[in-house]
């Protein structure tokens, strides 16, 4: 099945939308220089899957997305045949995003999955020199252990090329295997283990000295994340729209360039509200 979704950040998304309000969020930063990516803007309202695999900011949580979360600049976010998805921009910033999924049954209990996408970030003004374009290709397996065990595997390789910022263009790939499980009906427990490889294209132009020339700036990200999802409905059938999420991740950011380098662990507690209007 194929299916194409343009995505613009300015269009509504649904009548039906999700809020989320973000309770607890207490990470424990190690005395390092974290590297920030810019924010772009918050997710405003989304509708069934809307996944960020990978993001440039380090200690975003990794998988299905909720309202209220804050979106980077290089954030990879895939929007499922039947999602939909909008987002409050900062600023003047125009994001236009196209993509391709397929899937395929190989054998009765494996799924096949590929995705090619390109997402346009266009700023208006003197902000224009950040302008990137990414694009994205995407593999994955999924193998149903048992009814409620399913093994995951998936590749990404991202090519990122800046209209005028050098220090943006890089190539990304990132490899990712993931369990899910669901010990009782309407909960669900999920982990995963994420690397990413980072090869910037261009010497780093913050080196220091008159005679430095610089060198490219290659970074090495691993990740792993622990979710534990309850439905509502497993608690109250008045609860039957909302979802808590409980969340644990942990990144681990490696630098040949040691500004670059840091060590995150972050916990979350996420209440997700669905509205029919």
């Amino acid at each position: 099945m194929f299916g194409f979704m343009p995505l613009r950040a300015n269009r509504a998304a649904s009548h039906r939308f999700y809020s989320a309000a973000i309770l607890i969020c207490l990470p424990l930063v190690t005395p390092m220089t974290a590297p920030r990516a810019e924010q772009i803007g918050v997710t405003a309202a989304l509708r069934g899957a809307v996944v960020r695999t990978a993001s440039l900011q380090t200690g975003t949580p990794i998988g299905q997305m909720s309202s209220g979360q804050k979106v980077f600049l290089g954030d990879d976010i895939k929007v499922g045949a039947q999602g939909r998805l909008q987002v409050m921009l900062l600023g003047d910033l125009n994001i236009t995003s196209y993509g391709i999924d397929a899937y395929r049954k190989l054998a009765a209990k494996v799924q096949g999955n590929a995705n090619v996408s390109y997402v346009e970030r266009a700023y208006e003004g003197a902000k224009s020199a950040k302008d990137v374009n990414t694009t994205g290709f995407s593999a994955g397996l999924n193998y149903l252990v048992s009814p409620r065990v399913t093994l995951g595997v998936s590749s990404n390789y991202q090519i990122v090329e800046a209209d005028t910022d050098a220090d943006q263009d890089k190539d990304v790939f990132a490899g990712q295997i993931s369990l899910t499980t669901a010990p009782a009906n309407d909960h669900i427990v999920s982990l995963a283990a994420i690397y990413s490889d980072v090869a910037h294209d261009n010497n780093y132009s913050g080196s220091v000295g008159p005679d430095a020339t610089g060198k490219k700036r290659e970074d090495e990200i691993s990740s792993y994340r622990l979710n534990y999802t309850v439905m509502g409905r497993a608690i109250s059938p008045h609860l039957r729209d909302m979802r808590i999420q409980a969340g644990y991740n942990y990144s681990d950011t490696q630098s040949n360039l040691t500004d670059f380098t840091s060590d995150t662990t972050s916990f979350s507690l996420t209440f997700t509200c669905a509205f029919n209007y």
